[in-house]
């Protein structure tokens, strides 16, 4: 592993990259901030091709109750689509798909969608959509070019190791004037502010690190213009909450919410709650 002492250059720009936090997460990466545009990232990169086990999507719990969260935060996304597809045409593709939730959600508005997934270990209930997902690394995938009106990446772009690959995909795929709506951990969140090391959004799977200042000033270079960058709050169910202080937390706490999930009747879990939780919704307009 490289130390403070030896450079390391940033992924997006190649300038240089300063030590943020060290030996963190799991003491086998250190995270550094680049000197010019902003951003942080993890270094060394890991294998993502490793992270993606069924274990990894065990852990959001069960999913008629994630199912809550998930579909009631994908209305709002899906509404904001709606206001800012200036196309008479709705083709959508939906980048890391998951359990297929903002597809359904997406078809019930009158899109027409495609997923892709990396893992094939993460469950579709929904057959429908289940047939309508591609599994493997987006990179690889061969679709018609231009083909889509809009594109979503929800949660995707942070953990995306060649991001610039990942982009020029996009803009091949996406229609002129067509929207990309991406969510991402914002590292100008008062919570990432306030948490410092301990923000809930370093761990192992997160590469990068993202703000708006980054993709205002940089995102031109790659045919986008962001029309909405904004703090994102969503809505979270207490089983959410509390299975997320289970996966991410350590000692007493965790074990806390482990006997909370176990005790607290469904009615309760189910309940919803909206919150800040560190991420920046950005929807990019093709030039």
């Amino acid at each position: 592993m490289k130390n403070e002492r030896e450079p390391v250059k940033c992924p997006w720009c190649k300038n240089g990259a300063k030590l943020k936090y060290e030996n963190f997460p799991l003491k086998k990466h250190n995270i550094y901030k680049c000197l010019k545009c902003g951003i942080m990232f993890q270094y060394p990169i890991p294998d993502i091709n490793t992270l993606y086990s069924t274990e990894y999507f065990d852990a959001w719990g069960n999913e008629e109750l994630l199912s809550i969260t998930k579909k009631e935060n994908f209305k709002i996304l899906i509404s904001l689509l709606n206001k800012y597809n200036l196309l008479n045409i709705k083709t959508l593709l939906d980048i890391g798909s998951a359990q297929g939730f903002l597809m359904e959600v997406a078809e019930e508005n009158g899109w027409r969608s495609t997923g892709v997934e990396l893992s094939e270990n993460v469950r579709v209930l929904n057959r429908d959509i289940q047939k309508k997902i591609k599994y493997g690394n987006f990179i690889d995938m061969v679709f018609e070019e231009k083909g889509f009106s809009a594109i979503t990446s929800i949660s995707v772009l942070e953990h995306i190791p060649n991001p610039i690959d990942f982009i020029e995909k996009v803009n091949n795929l996406l229609m002129k004037n067509g929207v990309w709506l991406v969510l991402v951990p914002d590292i100008n969140s008062f919570s990432r502010k306030v948490l410092g090391k301990r923000w809930p959004h370093f761990n192992l799977p997160h590469i990068f690190y993202y703000n708006c200042d980054f993709f205002k000033k940089e995102m031109s270079k790659y045919n986008f213009t962001p029309i909405y960058c904004k703090t994102h709050y969503s809505i979270y169910s207490i089983f959410y909450i509390l299975n997320q202080i289970k996966i991410n937390s350590r000692g007493l706490i965790s074990l806390l919410a482990k006997k909370s999930l176990k005790i607290l009747p469904s009615f309760v879990l189910k309940k919803k709650i909206k919150l800040k939780g560190g991420n920046l919704l950005v929807i990019f307009r093709k030039r």
